[in-house]
């Protein structure tokens, strides 16, 4: 939804560079499970890029190492991102693997 300057809910945030406030009023975009997931790593400035390509907890654990440096995540994130799901079963939508 965009205002009658043409920004989003997501854009105002990001200029108030306020996660918190970008969560709540990205909530309809972005999958909750995913930013909960990103909080726990200290992960949360990428919260806009999954909400952007439409990420879900579940396409997230089946993630290549590329298909998060295509995204714009860096080395180190990534690492961490794939070391988290490694050996971990593929979670059901509504759950939060830990």
């Amino acid at each position: 939804m965009q205002n009658k300057k043409g920004k989003t809910a997501v854009d105002i945030a990001t200029f108030n560079n306020d996660i918190k406030t970008k969560y709540i009023l990205s909530s309809r975009l972005g999958d909750k499970r995913v930013f909960d997931l990103l909080e726990s790593m200290g992960l949360l400035e990428h919260w806009e890029k999954f909400v952007r390509e439409e990420v879900k907890l579940e396409d997230l654990q089946g993630y290549t190492e590329k298909d998060l440096e295509e995204m714009g995540i860096p080395k180190g994130p990534r690492g961490r991102l794939l070391s988290h799901f490694a050996g971990q079963p593929v979670a059901a939508p509504g759950t939060l693997l830990n």
